[in-house]
């Protein structure tokens, strides 16, 4: 944290801290729709599949932000930088609310529709690009260092409740069949709802100056202070390779349901609000669960569940019994793991950021993670369009689907990643140059 930051926090009453808390909290509520309907919701992959798209399409679009974060997050830290980070989030929620309005325009289109739509579910990845680089540093103003791990554990639980009720309700109210004007108004609101967001930090008071007048020369030194924090750099390469193992198997595990074992709209929306609810779990107890085993054994658990739970889903064939309730516990553990390893890598990114460069070394491992996913999930498109699978072989008497195969290659990707245990601080012991304030 900079002087400037110290300082303009010690500013600001007890009163006037937790009502900017209280706004930031509000502002994710608003944005969050967006967020979760890209990530977690099966909506977008009910719209997809209304348009007519293919399998490697619908699965790709689910890569978008993650190539959004690899290609810009970074150069969006050097906007924050020049421009501050009010006008950074004003331009991420005017971008996120064209972008949805614009995405529900697409069955208009007719053929051109699904291309459309993904072109502009990458406009608005580069939204949350703009929103990720502003939020970390705008929230440094407000809170002290001791008000942080409430406040996030708070902020995401919160807006996990409130999308999971939002879409839990939705999967209801939408049948097996909704019309593809259901799936259209959604991605309207949720336009909408974005620009609630500006309307909640607007009302944050920061510093005159903010984060503007940071030269460029300050930045390339906080990167390269990052590119040689070996042990920040070996964890990132950790977070990469077990999120490519990892990262994409929500989306994909939906896609499975309706278009492998042909589920219902609403059911599969259904499933995917225990996805949900397994996040929003997952943040809640991850300070129970830090606090009692401590992050080396966190990670350790996590690691083998990413092994496990893939490798659980390769046994789901269509011929299972009570399949509705088997994968609605696998995706809950997925979900619940995420949230707990993400929470444990954030709070990690921060430990190994040398005093001054949380900023960068935040995003420098941002990029990392986000790369990860978007080459999971790219390559799990590629192998269900590119015919490099059977669709279906048999196993001891079982018919494995394409979907199914990709599983177990998962399972076997995280089982290689065991290998890169040792890239992590907690289970490495330190050496005397290295940083690590966990």
């Amino acid at each position: 944290m900079s002087k400037e930051q110290i300082q303009f926090v010690d500013t600001l009453s007890d009163s006037e801290r937790k009502r900017f808390r209280l706004l930031g909290i509000a502002s994710t509520w608003f944005g969050c729709f967006g967020d979760i309907l890209v990530d977690n919701s099966a909506i977008m992959i009910l719209f997809f599949l209304a348009l007519e798209s293919s399998e490697t399409l619908t699965m790709f679009q689910t890569s978008l932000s993650g190539i959004a974060f690899l290609i810009l997050l970074v150069p969006a830290s050097f906007l924050v930088a020049k421009f501050g980070c009010k006008p950074v989030v004003r331009a991420s929620c005017l971008i996120s609310l064209v972008s949805f309005i614009l995405m529900s325009f697409a069955p208009w289109l007719g053929v051109a529709g699904k291309y459309w739509t993904a072109f502009w579910c990458f406009v608005y990845a580069f939204s949350r690009v703009l929103w990720s680089g502003s939020w970390f540093p705008l929230l440094t103003y407000i809170l002290k260092p001791e008000e942080r791990g409430k406040f996030f554990g708070m902020m995401r639980f919160s807006y996990y409740v409130i999308t999971g009720t939002v879409f839990f309700l939705l999967g209801l109210f939408m049948g097996e069949k909704p019309p593809v004007l259901f799936l259209q108004i959604v991605l309207f609101v949720v336009g909408l709802l974005a620009w609630g967001r500006w309307l909640c930090i607007k009302q944050i008071r920061l510093p005159e100056q903010g984060e503007a007048q940071t030269s460029g020369a300050n930045m390339k030194t906080a990167f390269l202070t990052s590119l040689r924090n070996a042990p920040l750099v070996m964890f990132s390469v950790y977070i990469c390779f077990s999120m490519a193992a990892f990262g994409g198997l929500t989306p994909l595990v939906l896609l499975y349901v309706k278009e492998g074992l042909h589920f219902g709209d609403g059911t599969t929306q259904l499933l995917s609000t225990v996805t949900i609810v397994g996040c929003a779990i997952g943040y809640l107890v991850f300070p129970v669960i830090l606090k009692k085993f401590g992050m080396r054994t966190l990670q350790l658990f996590a690691h083998i569940l990413f092994i496990l739970l893939p490798a659980a889903l390769f046994f789901c064939g269509k011929d299972v019994p009570y399949l509705f309730y088997i994968l609605s516990v696998l995706l809950f553990l997925c979900n619940f793991v995420w949230a707990v390893f993400y929470a444990g890598a954030s709070s990690e990114m921060l430990a190994l950021a040398r005093p001054g460069n949380a900023t960068m070394a935040t995003a420098f491992s941002q990029t990392y993670l986000q790369f990860g996913l978007a080459a999971g999930r790219i390559a799990s498109s590629l192998l269900l369009g590119g015919g490099l699978l059977a669709v279906h072989w048999d196993f001891h008497g079982l018919s494995i689907s394409n979907y199914q195969s990709i599983f177990l290659i998962a399972a076997g990707f995280a089982t290689f990643c065991l290998t890169l245990i040792f890239c992590l601080p907690s289970v490495v012991p330190r050496h005397d140059e290295d940083y690590y304030n966990p």
